[in-house]
């Protein structure tokens, strides 16, 4: 197959000018250069970018509400400066270049962010804001990237980007997404745990092994409670 070029950020087209260059009809928040995912693929994800624009709420410096807003990239290869920096810290200078060039976000307002994805590089980023980050936290981000890992895997990309842009518009909206309900339960059954063992594995030794077994045996109502509570609580 062909063989993408490697992207520097500057050389990135500016959606907002070039959107051809983006695989666009008109200007939007969506960089596809490489042509990634498909025009239905593409579409989605630009319907999905402006719900989130027109139904989030931010609280600005101005004392305006503005909408977040949402960027997406999506690109073959990064062109790496340095063969001493790694990916990560490549693709988050890459990222807030993108966010600065394309001007993502209200002026003055500090509402932008950018999902960042470069494929041949098995990476993908969320660049977020001070103010964003207060509600998109890292933490919620890394689940974010995290559960669009076996889409991203299997090639799928138009669902990955898609995923990604849903689940990040529900963090917005305050609701939860899959996973962050599981990790609550996963620490509250540690602790549960710990704490059983610690008081009686001293006085019966089988105790802990017990009280570790309880706890892989209500993981999978943990996991099953959080599946239900997100197809339950998603609101289009």
């Amino acid at each position: 197959g062909e063989v993408c070029k490697p992207w520097e950020a500057a050389a990135v087209p500016n959606p907002n000018k070039d959107p051809e260059a983006c695989n666009i009809s008109g200007p939007g928040p969506l960089c596809d250069p490489d042509g990634l995912l498909s025009p239905q693929g593409r579409a989605d994800v630009l319907d999905a970018l402006t719900a989130l624009r027109e139904k989030t709420s931010a609280k600005c410096p101005d004392g305006g509400d503005h909408g977040y807003q949402l960027a997406v990239l999506i690109i073959c290869k990064m062109h790496s400066k340095s063969i001493f920096s790694s990916v990560e810290s490549e693709a988050k200078k890459f990222a807030t270049e993108i966010g600065d060039t394309w001007g993502v976000g209200d002026q003055g307002c500090n509402n932008g962010i950018v999902l960042f994805l470069s494929i041949d590089d098995r990476y993908a980023y969320i660049k977020t804001t001070d103010m964003t980050r207060e509600v998109v936290t890292d933490s919620l981000a890394g689940l974010v990237i995290d559960n669009m890992k076996s889409l991203l895997k299997s090639g799928d990309y138009n669902r990955a980007v898609l995923q990604g842009v849903l689940q990040i518009y529900d963090v917005l909206m305050g609701q939860e997404i899959p996973g962050e309900r599981t990790e609550k339960v996963k620490m509250v059954l540690i602790i549960i745990v710990f704490c059983i063992g610690m008081m009686c594995v001293l006085a019966e030794p089988m105790c802990f092994i017990f009280a570790a077994v309880v706890g892989l045996i209500l993981m999978p109502f943990a996991l099953l409670m959080d599946a239900c509570v997100y197809c339950c609580g998603r609101r289009d």
